[in-house]
């Protein structure tokens, strides 16, 4: 595997040096470069690099603040290195969850064992993506294998009363740590399973998991909309927009395509 990566650095030399130094270790490939954080923001947008070294001190868009403006509004987050002249920095640094922190001068063998933990990294997070692509596949698996009786249904406790709630009511269920939150159009419950467990007692027919966190009924999606990252977001019915998770695009794209010739 390669790694692409792109660095960002004001000073010229220093752009230069990482950029023949990455250049000799033969996994990594250098896909772009920039001089200040908004520039590198763009750069991360349209190249999507697994990898990004990012100087901290910089005018306008520090180091630190292009990192945390990619944990929340990038769809495909790199790996984060940071680069400094200031030691001092590294506790803040860390605490970002960044992969490593390097103080300028860099050497390259302590660049070397920068990138070693990148590929650890990196492994990982394939791995994970595997499992999770699995655990999709099971919960779809556990679904079609299953019998639905006449009323299907779920027991709601709150309150000290049991309500008894038709599933073919449920517009949408999040995940909320080991409980779900059920949404229909009257209101909202709190029940205490897995998001995994209680999607197999839905219509796969009828109900399609957009991500890790949401199930929705197929008949409340009401606009698919693609972003200029990639990644794609959906509308319900009531004006409520969700994320699609990464393993999730290809199911909403075909159920975007189906119901577009469905319509024709």
């Amino acid at each position: 595997m390669v790694i692409r990566a792109v660095l960002c650095d004001d000073e010229p030399i220093a752009r230069r040096w990482l950029i023949r130094r990455l250049g000799q270790i033969t996994d990594v490939e250098v896909v772009g470069a920039a001089e200040h954080g908004r520039a590198a923001l763009d750069l991360i947008m349209s190249l999507r690099p697994d990898l990004v070294l990012l100087d901290i001190e910089m005018p306008d868009l520090d180091g630190l603040a292009v990192a945390a403006e990619l944990t929340c509004c990038c769809d495909h987050a790199p790996l984060v290195v940071f680069t400094t002249a200031y030691p001092e920095f590294a506790r803040s640094a860390f605490d970002t969850g960044v992969i490593d922190f390097l103080t300028k001068p860099v050497l390259m063998q302590r660049l070397e064992v920068a990138i070693a933990r990148v590929r650890s990294a990196l492994a990982n997070r394939a791995a994970a993506a595997q499992l999770a692509e699995l655990a999709r596949q099971l919960d779809a698996l556990r679904g079609n294998g299953r019998t639905l009786d006449a009323d299907p249904h779920i027991w709601i406790h709150r309150r000290g009363e049991a309500l008894r709630l038709s599933l073919e009511r449920i517009d949408a269920v999040h995940a909320e740590a080991e409980y779900v939150r059920i949404v229909t159009r009257e209101a909202t419950y709190l029940h205490r399973e897995s998001l995994s467990d209680f999607i197999t007692r839905l219509d796969p027919a009828h109900y399609v998991r957009i991500h890790r966190s949401f199930v929705v009924n197929r008949a409340n999606i009401l606009a698919v909309r693609r972003r200029s990252t990639g990644s794609y977001r959906l509308t319900l019915r009531d004006g409520t927009e969700l994320p699609v998770g990464k393993s999730y695009r290809s199911t909403i794209r075909d159920i975007a395509a189906f119901e577009a010739a469905d319509q024709r």
